[in-house]
């Protein structure tokens, strides 16, 4: 082609058109091999990658770091601009070893990225790492709001919790929370969950159940074969059997506490948090015992309860058979209910 035909060529093309051109020469620069390794890795876009690594002379290392800082800013700058947008979606995370347990509430705004991927492993990762943090500490019950859960040390690579979740943010789009925690430990007791969801395919991802609600219950058995009655099928179960159904219960009928019955026909308060317990114990005066051959001490008199019989748990309609309470059930499987944690993802509560 005649040079002058060239130029008329060049004059004619879109402005848009040389700028890719020119885009495409100066990206010649950057590995293919190490991009596409890139993209796998973090899950950014192509851009973001390629950008990362002409940045970083094709070190991997280096634009994988810088990808993660940047992310992290403008996850910050997303959560302070979209903090006033309703979160009540979200997952429930549970990791359980038997013998202590951590439940762990994570918000979004939408119920399709309470189904990303992305979402999914962060609820995992923070329920794991408040599990860890959690173990180190020698209370058998605690309760962590949500300027307490995010100050939590994560386990590698951001400073806290709330870097995390503002990592996971810059990537998704979309503003996130972490709500809330509740951790359960008894030597004696067996720590059981349950999870409901209503999505099958985040039931479980890394050793932590999801679900849109979740219970913790700190259960103990006396050891005792108890026989099947033939007109109660809730009689003589396995003490997993009875956790399942009892976290049922608990998830549809939403108790406030235990309600154990008394002598004095008064019942126990809910679980207490470990912070009134050491207030307590800080406050409470000492009682001197005069009568030492007997080796009894005046007790404190006992809290009336204040809460409707429908709130105590024992004293509730069993969901799964309306005949019987729930207290008449356990009682027939010889289970006692020392504490229990119920969740409900996006729920009211009084700090909101």
């Amino acid at each position: 082609m005649p040079l002058n035909m060239w130029s008329l060529v060049f004059q004619r093309m879109p402005v848009s058109c040389l700028w890719s051109s020119t885009l495409r020469t100066m990206s010649t620069g950057v590995d293919k091999t190490l991009l596409n390794k890139l993209r796998k890795r973090t899950g950014y876009t192509l851009i973001n990658c390629k950008k990362a690594l002409e940045r970083c002379g094709n070190d991997l290392e280096d634009a994988e770091k810088w990808l993660h800082e940047q992310a992290q800013k403008e996850g910050w700058c997303k959560a302070t601009k979209l903090q006033t947008r309703c979160m009540s979606q979200g997952l429930i995370g549970i990791v359980n070893d038997c013998k202590a347990a951590t439940m762990v509430e994570v918000n979004c705004e939408t119920d399709f990225v309470a189904r990303n991927c992305k979402f999914i492993d962060l609820t995992s990762q923070v329920a794991h790492a408040c599990h860890h943090f959690f173990l180190k500490q020698k209370l058998p019950m605690i309760f962590a709001n949500r300027g307490m859960v995010n100050s939590i040390p994560a386990p590698q690579g951001c400073n806290t919790l709330a870097d995390i979740v503002a990592l996971c943010i810059g990537s998704v789009g979309e503003n996130m929370v972490l709500r809330r925690a509740v951790h359960l430990k008894e030597e004696k007791s067996s720590i059981s969950s349950y999870v409901h969801t209503s999505c099958p395919e985040i039931n479980a991802c890394n050793n932590c159940c999801l679900g849109k609600y979740g219970v913790l219950m700190s259960l103990q058995h006396d050891g005792k074969c108890h026989e099947r009655d033939e007109c109660n099928p809730y009689s003589g179960l396995s003490l997993d059997k009875v956790s399942n159904v009892l976290g049922q219960h608990i998830v549809g009928m939403n108790p406030k506490i235990i309600g154990y019955v008394n002598p004095d026909n008064s019942c126990n308060r809910a679980p207490r948090t470990c912070q009134e317990d050491e207030d307590d114990s800080c406050n409470r005066p000492t009682r001197s015992c005069p009568d030492r051959e007997e080796n009894k001490c005046e007790e404190p008199p006992r809290r009336e309860c204040k809460e409707p019989e429908e709130d105590r748990l024992l004293f509730q309609e069993f969901l799964l058979d309306q005949n019987i309470s729930v207290g008449d059930m356990l009682k027939k499987n010889g289970v006692t209910v020392k504490a229990f944690a119920r969740f409900a993802c996006g729920e009211a509560l009084p700090d909101d």
